[in-house]
């Protein structure tokens, strides 16, 4: 499920119906059989709606319902939380010059 709540809250869906390749792209490491799972979970769980367009070839787009859009904020206070209570490590790579900053775990409180 965290793969879709990104693909509900980076502004995905947040703002207009996307495609489902619009969708992919934007996730460019997720598998099709994956991302298609993922959107029918939140299909049926009533988070997105599902058009299909009747055109040759056909279209389909991905909205967030009203439900989803009701679920926005919690997942803004979600993040907030994450980014408030993480711990950061950096972690110098072979090259002394290169740095990377990596996200350890949240803090159990």
């Amino acid at each position: 499920m965290t793969r879709t709540l990104e693909v509900s809250h980076n502004l995905v869906l947040k703002d207009q119906a996307r495609r489902f390749h619009e969708i992919r792209s934007f996730l460019n490491d997720i598998p099709q059989g994956s991302l298609t799972k993922q959107l029918r979970e939140l299909e049926e769980n009533g988070l997105i709606t599902r058009e299909v367009f009747p055109e040759v070839p056909p279209r389909v787009e991905y909205a967030l319902s009203e439900i989803g859009r009701d679920f926005l904020p919690i997942l803004d206070m979600m993040e907030k939380f994450g980014l408030k209570h993480r711990e950061i490590k950096e972690t110098h790579a072979t090259d002394p010059t290169e740095k990377k900053i990596m996200i350890i775990r949240c803090n159990e409180t």
